[in-house]
């Protein structure tokens, strides 16, 4: 899970261009929560085969489950609308290199 505060540069309901979203008083002196915090629920279920396989019979592609794992990647996100935000779609994750140590 990953919690983005309202306090947080980075939340999508700060911003600069509103004075109403900027988390401070009328005197712009103390904080007062105006932005909404926002959560992020992520799942990544890892599967056997390669979730993107034309049908179910085509076989995984090369490397498969040794440099290339892959599966269905889920995140519901509260906060952004009154309801839970819900997408859903597939992930694959590749090896970039078998070395111990990238820079000596």
């Amino acid at each position: 899970m990953i919690e983005v505060p309202s306090d947080l540069p980075t939340n999508p309901f700060r911003h600069k261009y509103h004075p109403d979203h900027d988390n401070l008083d009328e005197q712009r002196r103390e904080f007062v929560p105006e932005a909404y915090a926002v959560t992020r629920r992520i799942q990544l279920r890892f599967t056997q085969d390669d979730p993107e396989r034309p049908t179910p019979s085509s076989p995984n592609p090369p490397g498969w489950g040794y440099s290339v794992v892959g599966g269905v990647y889920r995140e519901t996100l509260s906060g952004l609308h009154r309801r839970d935000i819900t997408v859903e779609g597939t992930f694959r994750l590749q090896l970039a290199s078998m070395n111990d140590e990238l820079n000596r």
